[in-house]
């Protein structure tokens, strides 16, 4: 998916800014793939669009029936996980022997270590009850794996083996022959050399301190010759007999004739490799495909993962969910020792507004509500005890979570709001957060109001959020509440906080949502909060004289 914050058009589902909003890429990261291929797929990941819904049914009804495969053989989750781990990307190598190039042992090992692998994880994906992955099992190559085995080595390992070529052998006993020989002759000076505790190293050499006797026996020793020498040791070399040069010509003779025999077996085997390679790519597809959905299910069954029922274009309901939650920001909160309060909303084609108070929860319901429907639009089971939705062509999140561009807050939200306004013809949804909140009231609540009625007559749906008194009234359209600290008096908090103090916010606060008549005034529980955050109680009673006088329209 491009990085660009382009407009919301046919090839894009999120732009840059309502990823961020709605933490997408965090999500993600939760997305545990095992191996290089299943990152590759999740990385290339793209959402179904409107119009494939049986695509999407079909991919959201598999990850289901993994998800419960998993909770009932966790084992068998494990083992393939282990298998996937051992995948590597050898696309580069196979295409290259499909062109002609001359592959290495390394690259003959890692093509029949892939074999072996395809050849486990297609019997683990045949087990009863997993007829749902024929489409991923990885078809291998049997006759290929038998040719890498040849010469009955094992199939954990790979070397070139006589049964590849006859020759070969011929070629690799006689350096054998002269060898032995060779090592004959220098443990005949060893002998020689072993009452004075010496011997010749590797490199047919050996050092001795000046003035010893081991210096001495040394130059005894006709075989040896002075080699160099410094203040205090001396070096000698083994001299080589007419015998030995003549076998050392041999050998490397020998060894240039079997390095362009194993060149030809390498050529072979990698000619075989290359006739397999188109297969051998779309098998590291399906892994890579099958490793992404293994993950998917994994994650869903961490988040209780629901399967979506996917509602038609017709239908007037666009959205509904059932105790949903917004899963990085749920275990977020779970590392903090506190608990997400699930969420239950619906929403019809058209626009719909939320009112609530400050901290109430309207911006993590948005948040939910996006990134709920990004997850079921590109496969994932939903975070929810149960979802419907209608897809999108695009989600919109707009949110004063920071200022852009060198532009007020206020003139990025409308500059984003102008860009989705753009594609009207096209059906989104838009979830808008607090619009013009820090203008005019008038104004804002002008603007909210017109973009409330605007949006109500396109293809797309739309959710508000706002502070503004009367907005769902003079529009007419849905009107959702948080309840917020409703069900608690400023008297009963002002009680609470000479027992409890402000820590006692969050168990106060209540995250639900109800429907609300459109005349419903927006809750004003900004007094109660203050004060469970310290304000001075004598602050607070002054601002609850001001409110009161306020409200009855008495001129401060």
């Amino acid at each position: 998916m491009s990085q660009k914050n382009t407009l919301p058009g046919a090839s894009y589902f999120l732009d840059l800014e309502t990823r961020a909003g709605l933490e997408w890429d965090e999500f993600l990261g939760l997305v545990e793939t095992y191996s290089p291929l299943g990152r590759e797929v999740k990385g290339r990941i793209q959402p179904y669009r409107m119009g494939q819904e049986r695509e999407l049914r079909a991919e959201l009804r598999r990850t289901k029936a993994m998800a419960s495969f998993l909770l009932n053989h966790p084992s068998w989750g494990a083992e393939q996980a282990v298998l996937l781990h051992g995948i590597k990307d050898i696309r580069r190598s196979l295409r290259q022997a499909r062109e002609g190039f001359v592959l290495t042992t390394v690259e003959l090992f890692e093509c029949k270590r892939l074999l072996l692998l395809f050849k486990r994880l297609r019997k683990g994906m045949e087990q009863p009850g997993l007829a749902f992955l024929a489409s991923l099992r990885p078809k291998g190559c049997p006759a290929l794996l038998r040719l890498l085995s040849c010469g009955g080595q094992s199939q954990e390992t790979f070397s070139l083996v006589e049964a590849y070529s006859p020759n070969l052998g011929q070629i690799r006993h006689r350096k054998e022959v002269l060898e032995k020989l060779l090592l004959a002759e220098r443990a005949g000076v060893n002998e020689l050399l072993r009452q004075d505790g010496l011997r010749l190293g590797r490199d047919e050499e050996i050092t001795v301190q000046r003035g010893s006797p081991g210096a001495d026996r040394c130059q005894e020793v006709d075989r040896l010759v002075l080699y160099s020498e410094s203040s205090q040791t001396i070096v000698f070399r083994l001299r080589p007999s007419p015998k030995s040069l003549k076998w050392r010509e041999e050998l490397e003779t020998l060894a240039i004739a079997a390095e362009r025999e194993e060149k030809t077996i390498r050529a072979r085997l990698g000619k075989a490799i290359g006739e397999q390679s188109e297969g051998l790519i779309e098998d590291l597809e399906r892994v890579g495909r099958f490793d992404l959905l293994l993950a998917k299910s994994q994650l869903a069954n961490s988040y209780g993962g629901a399967l979506p029922h996917l509602l038609s274009a017709s239908s007037p309901v666009v959205f509904r969910l059932e105790e949903g939650r917004h899963w990085p920001m749920s275990m977020r909160m779970l590392e903090r020792g506190i608990l997400f309060q699930p969420l239950s909303i619906e929403l019809l084609k058209g626009a719909a507004l939320v009112s609530g108070s400050n901290m109430s929860g309207k911006t993590v319901l948005l948040k939910t509500i996006g990134l709920s429907c990004a997850m079921v639009q590109h496969g994932f089971l939903a975070p929810a005890q149960a979802m419907e939705w209608a897809l999108r062509d695009f989600l919109f999140f707009s949110t004063r979570r920071r200022e852009q561009d060198g532009l007020s807050a206020f003139g990025a939200e409308v500059t984003g709001i102008k860009r989705v306004l753009d594609h009207h013809r096209r059906a989104g949804l838009l979830l808008i957060d607090e619009l013009a909140r820090g203008t005019n009231p008038t104004e804002g609540f002008a603007i909210n109001a017109a973009l409330l009625l605007y949006i109500n007559q396109m293809p797309g749906s739309a959710l508000f959020t706002s502070h503004f008194e009367g907005l769902a009234q003079a529009t007419g359209v849905m009107h959702w509440q948080m309840a917020g600290l409703g069900e608690i008096s400023l008297e009963q908090v002002q009680a609470l906080m000479r027992e409890g103090g402000e820590a006692i916010l969050s168990s106060l606060m209540q995250y639900r949502l109800e429907r609300v008549e459109p005349e419903r005034r927006v809750p004003h529980d900004a007094l109660k909060i203050a004060l469970l955050l310290g304000l001075e109680e004598e602050v607070i009673e002054l601002a609850r004289g001001f409110t009161e006088n306020l409200q009855r329209g008495v001129s401060p």
